[in-house]
């Protein structure tokens, strides 16, 4: 299925318990929907729900390697 929303930046919050925003490096890609969810209500947004949210997908945090996995493929195939 073709991702119909913007990417946004998901600064993660699982596991932490400062009211700062978590740093760039601890950032994932998130489609709107399963970011904010306020222009795509088709999904679960985990601002929305984050308790849901981590039940669904896993913590927040366990997404960075990944997605620096992807980055770093990305990188690669552009060289």
């Amino acid at each position: 299925m073709p991702q119909l929303s913007p990417t946004q930046a998901h600064h993660c919050i699982h596991g932490r318990f400062s009211a700062r925003r978590a740093p760039d490096c601890m950032a994932i890609p998130l489609c709107e929907g399963h970011h904010q969810g306020l222009l795509d209500g088709s999904k679960l947004a985990l601002h929305q729900a984050p308790s849901r949210w981590r039940r669904l997908y896993g913590n927040d945090t366990d997404w960075i390697s990944w997605a620096e996995d992807r980055l770093r493929e990305r990188e690669e195939q552009t060289i």
